[in-house]
């Protein structure tokens, strides 16, 4: 059962790409100027801090490359779909 108070998903299709694709443009344009400027309040930093923003980006890239590259091979249904790719790749079957 689902609640009415939660987000879903169907709600997002009612509205207008071009309006969702210009608010998450914004959001994104927001959260990175909100981080860059940070520079402007702190004359020096911590390097323990430093080193921990450094490891918390690392992480968030990371993931990103696992969810957008390396988690679409769990579609495909076929055990040999990454040998024949790899295969393709180096021309050793046409």
């Amino acid at each position: 059962m689902v609640k009415h108070d939660e987000w879903d998903m169907e709600e997002l299709l009612n509205y207008n790409p071009v309006l969702l694709a210009l608010v998450a443009t914004l959001f994104t344009w927001f959260v990175t100027a909100a981080g860059s400027s940070m520079v402007f309040f702190f004359k020096s930093i911590n390097k323990r801090v430093l080193n921990s923003m450094l490891g918390f980006a690392a992480g968030v890239m990371i993931a990103a490359s696992f969810w957008s590259l390396l988690k679409e091979e769990d579609f495909y249904e076929d055990d040999f779909y990454l040998i024949d790719k790899i295969n393709r790749s180096v021309n050793l079957k046409k």
